[in-house]
């Protein structure tokens, strides 16, 4: 791919250069996200979430937490760039670690250790239940949910026939708050590794100061997808995510659990 049929900012193009580069296809955002050997590029409209996903970076980068480093920004046309540090590595859905299932749950535990036991009374961001029923709302009343197989388990193995009914739940059933610093999409692709460690997190745009059980139900989904064979296409027989609650090592809230879950069919 050549950058510079982008037509790129001044000010991100001197930091890129000719260097070669390529299109990332596995993340599910509306964002175009250019991949080089050193770099990445993160191109989208500018909004408020841009600007916070911007402080966040800054703000993790300064707990010491393995983020990706902000090399430059700028808004132009409309459009946010974001350009960042690359972190090196694997995903931890890469099909060579997904054989060993023990370690990606010891793995993803120790990312949520790191993130859980940051001290976030100061972030800069914080996205309570109240902003993310707000959310789904919206993309109710558009009819922006998306009816394939990837959401069929919230209609079809539940008492709900229809988003409507589903979102008059979430909105009537609100399990209590429990604060930490949230990934904000604690997915397979977005925790890397290399050398058997956390080499660091990636996709950051919906980090905040969050409930815990958002990225319990994002973890817990995002195993049970990868391993069925939904994304990647393989699959891994005999698995099941109630051994990633079990390397969590908490007391979990099934009810709560639950209710993210479908709270997250709807995002």
């Amino acid at each position: 791919m050549d950058t510079h049929e982008l037509k790129l900012p001044e000010r991100i193009r001197v930091l890129i250069g000719d260097a070669p580069c390529s299109l990332d296809e596995v993340g599910r955002s509306d964002s175009t996200v250019i991949m080089l050997d050193d770099k990445v590029l993160k191109i989208e409209k500018a909004s408020e979430k841009t600007d916070d996903a911007e402080q966040m970076l800054a703000w993790m980068a300064k707990k010491k937490l393995p983020v990706p480093g902000i090399l430059c920004c700028t808004i132009r046309d409309g459009m946010h760039y974001l350009l960042m540090e690359r972190i090196q590595g694997h995903m931890v859905c890469d099909e060579k670690q997904m054989e060993n299932r023990e370690e990606v749950h010891a793995l993803l535990v120790k990312g949520l250790r790191m993130l859980w036991e940051t001290d976030a009374s100061v972030c800069p961001v914080k996205r309570m239940l109240a902003d993310d029923l707000r959310y789904v709302r919206e993309r109710v009343e558009k009819g922006m949910i998306p009816q394939e197989a990837f959401y069929a388990e919230a209609f079809d193995k539940e008492d709900f026939e229809t988003p409507e009914q589903l979102l008059q739940w979430l909105e009537s059933h609100q399990p209590s708050f429990e604060p930490v610093l949230s990934h904000g999409d604690y997915c397979l692709p977005n925790v890397m590794i290399e050398n058997g460690d956390i080499a660091g997190f990636i996709d950051l745009g919906s980090a905040a100061l969050a409930d815990r059980y958002s990225d319990i139900a994002d973890c817990y989904q995002s195993l049970k997808n990868n391993y069925n064979g939904f994304f990647g296409g393989k699959v891994y027989p005999d698995y099941s995510p109630e051994d990633f609650l079990k390397a969590l090592d908490i007391a979990i809230d099934r009810e709560k659990l639950r209710y993210y879950l479908l709270l997250h069919c709807l995002m």
